[in-house]
């Protein structure tokens, strides 16, 4: 007698959830570093350094941004000023940590 047990829909929900929770410490862990890069004046422009999880077609995806009327003039830079890209360089400087936190997310899961 050959039993089949059909668990691809638990093993799903659970990639799932390790995916989701593996963004969650990423976003913190990014936030952190943005905020570390990012100039200080007032301290208004680090302080709105934020992240969210959101739906997207094929899963969830990870959005870091700042919602300051001039982050993006600070971010990208001006004709008058030099861009100081505190968010891409969270990202792009942080790459085997990303990829660290990601896989142990995923391990813990197991």
């Amino acid at each position: 007698m050959t039993m089949v047990v059909n668990n691809f829909g638990a093993a799903n929900r659970w990639l799932q959830q390790a995916g989701e929770e593996a963004l969650n410490q990423l976003g913190h862990f990014l936030v952190g570093e943005a905020k570390r890069r990012t100039p200080v004046d007032t301290g208004t422009l680090r302080g709105a350094n934020q992240f969210r999880i959101v739906s997207v077609s094929d899963g969830k995806m990870l959005q870091l941004f700042n919602n300051t009327e001039y982050a993006g003039f600070v971010h990208e830079g001006t004709r008058y000023t030099k861009p100081r890209r505190f968010i891409t360089d969270a990202v792009n400087q942080n790459q085997t940590k990303i990829k660290e936190v990601a896989a142990a997310a995923y391990r813990r899961g197991f």
